[in-house]
């Protein structure tokens, strides 16, 4: 449904009112709430200048031990690790160059 959905909001044949009709039928499909939505709620996310030096530190220790892990094969500590910065809102991406994170 979903990539039904994401088809049809590329779809540039489709009008402005017939891709509300879409979004409102895969908003009552699939419940998203998308009509009482308000878009004040959709920004929760810090941004890393609101994190103390500390925080900050600590997060990026956890991303340098986890690299540790991953370059020892060590699979399980670097998905523990992972899990860790998830519960702290931290998306963590790996990258040619090395890991890049963000506030969620």
């Amino acid at each position: 449904m979903l990539a039904t959905l994401q088809d049809a909001l590329r779809d540039p044949d489709i009008t402005p009112d017939g891709l509300r009709t879409v979004v409102a039928a895969a908003d009552a499909l699939l419940g998203l709430g998308l009509a009482t939505l308000d878009p004040a709620d959709l920004d929760h996310r810090r941004a890393v200048t609101e994190l103390s030096a500390q925080e900050r530190h600590a997060i990026e220790q956890l991303v340098a031990d986890r690299t540790q892990a991953r370059k020892e094969r060590d699979w399980p500590r670097a998905d523990q690790i992972r899990a860790e910065l998830d519960e702290l809102g931290v998306q963590l991406t790996d990258t040619p160059s090395g890991p890049s994170w963000q506030l969620r």
